[in-house]
């Protein structure tokens, strides 16, 4: 994650960092590589930001498990609230 500060006095930030749905390929291409076919998701279900990956993942498991898909790759997706 970057931050960067303006040099003015304002108090302007700005947060680049990966969207979702960057880390949820990311996530499931490493998965690939080593052949893993299962992910245990942890999620909290009151910060939407892991809704949001937790909803890509799952978007995911389900294109990536049709045959016809170019990324074909089958894995299972376990997810536990805390």
């Amino acid at each position: 994650m970057f931050l960067y500060t303006l040099p003015t006095a304002s108090q302007m930030k700005f947060n680049l960092e990966p969207s979702n749905w960057h880390v949820a390929n990311a996530v499931v291409d490493f998965l690939a590589v080593y052949n893993w076919n299962s992910i245990c998701f942890f999620y909290n279900r009151d910060d939407p930001s892991s809704l949001s990956l937790l909803k890509d993942l799952q978007e995911l498991e389900i294109s990536r498990s049709k045959p016809d898909s170019a990324n074909f790759f089958e894995f299972v997706l376990i997810t536990i609230n805390i």
